[in-house]
């Protein structure tokens, strides 16, 4: 009995373990995000995910492709975050909590229930450095949430945060790169930028 009790309790930090890993082996931008409002799923149910990021706003919501920023819901959710993203409100703070209409302004309170069932729950994502502001997952479903759950989802976005950051540095680095070559094609630099650069034939 207790070997089967571990092997349940277990499941859920191998999925973090293997979430972890799909982050890792992640190389854009698009694809970490996907990762994050689809597969998060894995660790536990929820029927609609939106992650917002800072400054950019609503950048990925699960089950579809890419947000349209026209559709009523994407205009709906921009107000949503844009009120969450203020220094009058605590409702998007530095902490882990669950989002109820109740929370809303009347109008979006009214909104709300047009687009989600019952509450949310909203995970703060943490800044990385200079490459990446942080930013806000928000999972809705009708069930309400438990602390276990809480926990896993907080590591698991505590993990892909770092990833996020990485991903953002790497990037920026292939685009000087691309800059330099494109500036003078056929050399590539040896060692830093800088006065002393060195320059060979690519």
């Amino acid at each position: 009995m207790a070997e089967a009790t571990d092997t349940v309790a277990s499941a859920p930090l191998a999925t973090l373990v293997q979430l972890g890993r799909r982050a890792r082996a992640a190389t854009t931008l698009a694809e970490l995000r996907f990762i994050l409002v689809n597969e998060s799923h894995r660790l536990t149910p929820y029927r609609q995910a939106v992650l917002w990021e800072r400054p950019a706003g609503v950048v990925a919501l699960s089950g579809i492709a890419s947000v349209d920023g026209n559709v009523p819901y994407t205009q709906f959710l921009r107000g949503l975050f844009r009120m969450l993203d203020t220094p009058a409100t605590d409702i998007g703070g530095s902490s882990t909590r669950v989002l109820e209409p109740g929370d809303l302004r009347p109008d979006q309170r009214r909104r709300w229930s047009e687009w989600f069932p019952g509450q949310a729950l909203l995970l703060p994502i943490p800044a990385v450095g200079p490459e990446f502001s942080g930013g806000l997952l928000l999972l809705a479903r009708p069930a309400p949430w438990t602390a276990a759950e809480t926990a896993l989802l907080g590591e698991w976005v505590a993990i892909w945060a770092t990833r996020r950051g990485l991903t953002q540095r790497l990037s920026g680095l292939r685009r000087g790169l691309q800059r330099l070559r494109g500036a003078s094609p056929g050399l590539i630099p040896i060692g830093r930028p800088g006065p002393g650069i060195q320059w060979r034939r690519g």
